[in-house]
């Protein structure tokens, strides 16, 4: 990273005046009512408030990616709301996923990718995919012994475990889902939709996927256990937990890749939408480094090196964006110092009041470390 010209500190924390760095380790949209920073292709739109993957309508493809590259191998937590509905009980098509890829930020595939490729089956190479898979494609998927069936007068989906009534059910018998959620890869190779292929791990939701209404998946990756779970409508146990390394199973850019989504329909069909998106990185740091971690008291007026690093799968990363703060106000940025290693902040305390300091290091990833500093 460029070394940048450091924001002078004024003489009353109140009146700081700096320009603070934009985050690139998260974003939020609380609906998508702005399109701002993704990249919509082939039939993905904006319907109103909602990104809408695929229309009700056959043989359609979309795509939704953030347009900037996230940090993903350090570990990352992310939410997303999505609804899918289908023309009448039983006739929803294909699914849609969400993906990790290091492909293109612009990436979109023909109609080979189309139906039961979700969107991303033998085009999308360098990508990790969950998949929400709603339509059965003999074969392809993780066999169950539920089945899926509406009930028209509850009006409602409900399923039936034939393992629980059946003491001689051979799993040999069971079906092949289509209402289960996988995490699917090939590494660096085109990804696939057959589970046979490039299954980690599959689980099944406790709701029918295409019943029409709102859903929420919170994903988080560890990148140090090289976890990547699922939880469900707030459910305290992940539908679906892997292991899965990211840093070496995928060939990354520093640590980040392009996350979004994708969905297809085939001659069934249906409607894909996502309602709400926030997506940020684990960082691991190191604490505050010396003299910072060994010395609280400092004469007023000196300048202060305050450093830290990142470390652990978070190690590598030169380029967070990392602003410091004094008494909650951002005062300026930490930059990166190749040689050392480390970020590195100098606090030229000219001109401040003696007294107590509560100085941070805001990563964007929604905590600030702090520490309390005196100047005397």
């Amino acid at each position: 990273m460029k070394s940048r010209k450091w924001a002078k500190i004024g003489l009353y924390v109140a009146s700081l005046s700096v320009a603070a760095l934009a985050s690139a380790a998260q974003f939020n949209y609380v609906d998508f009512s702005s399109m701002s920073g993704m990249n919509l292709l082939g039939n993905a739109s904006q319907q109103g408030n909602v990104l809408r993957l695929t229309d009700m309508a056959g043989g359609q493809s979309g795509y939704a990616w953030q347009g900037t590259q996230q940090h993903v191998a350090s570990g990352f937590d992310t939410t997303f709301k999505f609804r899918v509905r289908e023309e009448w009980p039983g006739s929803g098509a294909d699914g849609f996923a969400f993906v990790i890829q290091n492909n293109s930020g612009t990436f979109s595939a023909g109609p080979e990718a189309a139906g039961g490729g979700m969107g991303y089956h033998e085009t999308l190479a360098n990508s990790v995919v969950i998949e929400f898979d709603t339509y059965t494609n003999w074969g392809l998927e993780p066999r169950t012994s539920v089945e899926w069936y509406f009930d028209w007068e509850l009006n409602q989906w409900l399923n039936f475990d034939y393992a629980d009534y059946y003491t001689d059910w051979d799993h040999a018998w069971d079906f092949y889902s289509n209402n289960h959620v996988a995490i699917q890869t090939r590494g660096t190779s085109a990804n696939s939709a057959d589970y046979n292929q490039s299954g980690i791990a599959y689980g099944f939701p406790n709701f029918k996927i295409t019943d029409g209404q709102e859903h929420t998946a919170h994903v988080v990756y560890d990148g140090t256990a090289h976890t990547l779970k699922m939880y469900l409508d707030g459910e305290a146990q992940p539908t679906l937990s892997g292991s899965i390394d990211l840093s070496t199973k995928l060939s990354l850019n520093n640590g980040m890749a392009w996350v979004g989504f994708t969905a297809a329909t085939g001659g069934a069909v249906s409607e894909h939408d996502i309602l709400a998106w926030n997506f940020k990185s684990s960082y691991q740091w190191s604490g505050f480094l010396s003299p910072v971690a060994h010395k609280q008291v400092f004469k007023a007026g000196s300048t202060i090196p305050v450093k830290f690093q990142l470390v652990g799968a978070s190690a590598g990363i030169t380029n967070a964006a990392a602003n410091f703060t004094v008494n909650g106000a951002t005062a300026g940025y930490f930059r990166y110092d190749v040689q050392a290693g480390q970020y590195i902040m100098n606090w030229q305390t000219t001109g401040l009041p003696t007294g107590n300091y509560v100085i941070g290091a805001d990563l964007g990833d929604g905590t600030v470390r702090q520490v309390t500093l005196t100047l005397n």
